[in-house]
């Protein structure tokens, strides 16, 4: 069975690794909206509200952090899945993907750990 398609926001603020990205996220199928900066995510989620699936937001950005712009999101929309994307070691930053709605992925990833990412969420998600 196929993995369904998303819609995906992806927040990444290094345009080359957006581009990249959004081109490995387009051709496993799904659609992405992007954003190259927090304030930019947070318009196009208020915007598309109920059409986004997943969240992909960098951690490290120059306008506000992965972190706090995922707090903002979650007050807006409490169930939309997020995962965080750095080039830092997932051991040092563990304690921001604690929950059933939230993963994080290193830098740099693929389309096998990307799609193994949406099903535990998927998964999570539902339960």
């Amino acid at each position: 069975m196929s993995q369904p398609t998303l819609t995906i926001l992806l927040v990444e603020d290094d345009e080359l690794l957006m581009m990249s990205f959004s081109d490995m996220l387009r051709d496993m199928g799904h659609e992405v909206f992007e954003a190259p900066m927090a304030s930019v995510a947070l318009a196009c989620l208020q915007d598309n509200a109920n059409k986004i699936d997943v969240l992909i937001t960098d951690i490290e950005m120059p306008d506000m952090n992965g972190q706090e712009l995922v707090k903002l999101v979650r007050a807006m929309t409490p169930e939309l899945p997020v995962i965080y994307s750095s080039g830092y070691r997932a051991d040092k930053i563990a304690d921001l993907a604690s929950d059933r709605l939230t993963r994080f992925l290193e830098k740099p990833f693929g389309p096998a750990e990307l799609t193994e990412t949406f099903r535990s969420l998927t998964v999570n998600a539902a339960a």
